[in-house]
């Protein structure tokens, strides 16, 4: 597991069963677009619903300042 403290700008989110729902390439920029799941310590945060294990929520990781993006190997939809 990923030690969360080192992000603040991560605190609150479980990225483990989070769900990638989209990835977006710009010059210099990376941006995937979740169904975030959070923890308690979310001010977001609301008891999980009905059939669900997590409280999720739409969100946005963005890593920018890359200066080049390299894929393993790329599928475009």
């Amino acid at each position: 597991m990923i030690d969360y403290s080192e992000y603040p700008c991560l605190a609150g989110i479980y990225l483990e069963d989070s769900y990638v729902l989209d990835v977006a390439e710009t010059p210099g920029q990376l941006t995937f677009m979740l169904d975030a799941a959070l923890t308690p310590e979310s001010p977001q945060y609301r008891p999980p619903r009905p059939r669900e294990h997590h409280c999720y929520t739409p969100g946005k990781l963005i890593s920018s300042g890359a200066s080049r993006i390299d894929w393993e190997r790329r599928i475009a939809a």
